[in-house]
């Protein structure tokens, strides 16, 4: 749906929008881009520090007492005017700490996203920019917001649960709970046996715990399924292994992607704007080696108004620099409807929890050509990477035109 008096797309961000479908022209994850995205954000710090001194002051510190720490938090709040650069020597040290240390960010299921550069300078470059601007940009969309900080750690009230009830108010279609599985014990709310299951715990992120289980395969009867999630463990984020015995699961219905895309996932990120909820990309991740889209090869930018897919995400992640854009072009229709039902539960969700800015959401285009939506995230990390990637995706945001 087009705006007739000026061809402004009414779902669309405002210019930002078509401004993100057209990323800029430059060789990605080289010294430059790296030195780019760096210092944007490092900027920025410093802009926010003369701008909202008092505010900006109050929520740095909450932000490094929630992500370092009582310790690492007082620490970097003390050296708050050269922050940045301490943020440099936390990146640093973090380097080293891989070594000893795993973190699901770069051997999770989800490790695709956040693969660095070659070479030392520019992975650390990266490592800075994602650092430096996953802090400034929070407060740039939210402000001094406990909540958002806190949100930006943990998810405390944007659980799955949280996600399924908003999306149920926006008339999204979202795979059916057959069963809960919480201190042991199996609650059942459909018949289990016949279908092909996924499980997924409500807190949990990046596909940690996930199982995605084939009935006649491997599992047959319901007493099977309870027994299996009473005794398998999963690595969670810290590389430890635990058990579902002690996580709130959820057992939903496996929904089968359709044949021309197979295994894939689209990336809606919506904000908050004057005019509501609206889209700022749709990212389609595709050619998956496994049945979690978590293993994508490829990502594609969507114009949403189109339906079509327009370019790759080559800027993602270095993982994605010199992919085979082999499907720009390619229709994907559904997108836009689902785009609307997303601004709808995304304008529910910040009525119930004012500090959610920014949401992103995953949702598939199943068998039956329907898009079907899986849940939704507090975009504190999706959102900076678009925000950071130019000049001028910075200073809309910067204007205040487009948020409340």
């Amino acid at each position: 749906m087009m705006n007739q008096s000026n061809g402004e797309f009414v779902h669309g961000a405002g210019p930002l929008y078509r401004l993100l479908l057209t990323p800029p022209n430059r060789s990605w994850f080289g010294v430059w881009d790296m030195f780019y995205r760096f210092l944007l954000p490092f900027v920025y710090y410093y802009w926010a520090m003369v701008t909202s001194p008092i505010s900006f002051f109050l929520y740095t510190v909450k932000y490094n007492l929630c992500w370092y720490g009582p310790v690492g938090g007082i620490f970097l709040s003390c050296g708050y005017l050269v922050l940045p650069f301490l943020l440099v020597g936390v990146c640093l040290w973090k380097k080293v700490e891989k070594n000893w240390k795993t973190d699901c960010w770069n051997a999770g299921p989800g490790r695709v996203f956040f693969v660095e550069p070659e070479g030392f300078f520019n992975s650390l470059l990266w490592a800075c920019a994602i650092n430096i601007s996953n802090h400034v940009g929070l407060f740039l969309m939210c402000g001094n917001s406990s909540d958002a900080v806190n949100h930006s750690w943990y998810d405390y009230d944007t659980t799955k649960d949280f996600w399924r009830s908003i999306m149920e108010v926006g008339d999204v279609r979202m795979p059916r709970e057959l069963a809960r599985f919480s201190k042991g014990t199996l609650e059942v709310f459909h018949k289990i046996e016949g279908h092909d299951i996924v499980v997924k715990i409500t807190d949990s992120y990046l596909g940690i715990g996930d199982l995605f289980l084939t009935h006649g395969e491997d599992f047959n009867t319901q007493e099977e399924l309870e027994e299996m999630l009473r005794t398998t463990t999963f690595t969670g984020a810290s590389g430890e292994q635990e058990s579902y015995m002690d996580k709130e699961t959820l057992i939903l219905e496996l929904v089968r992607p359709c044949t021309e895309l197979e295994v894939h996932s689209f990336d809606i990120v919506t904000i908050m704007t004057l005019k509501g909820a609206k889209v700022l990309t749709c990212v389609l991740w595709s050619d998956c080696t496994t049945s979690s889209s978590h293993s994508t090869n490829a990502g594609y930018l969507v114009d949403v108004e189109k339906e079509e897919i327009v370019d790759a995400v080559r800027w993602y992640s270095a993982y994605f620099g010199t992919m085979e854009a082999k499907r720009i072009g390619t229709k994907v229709p559904g997108v836009r409807k689902a785009v609307e039902a997303a601004c709808r539960a995304h304008e529910e969700g910040h009525k119930r929890l004012p500090f959610l800015k920014m949401v992103g959401w995953d949702s598939m285009i199943d068998k039956k050509g329907d898009m079907v939506f899986f849940e939704g995230n507090f975009a504190a990390s999706r959102l900076p990477r678009r925000m950071f990637l130019a000049i001028e995706n910075l200073m809309y945001f910067i204007s205040g035109k487009l948020y409340d």
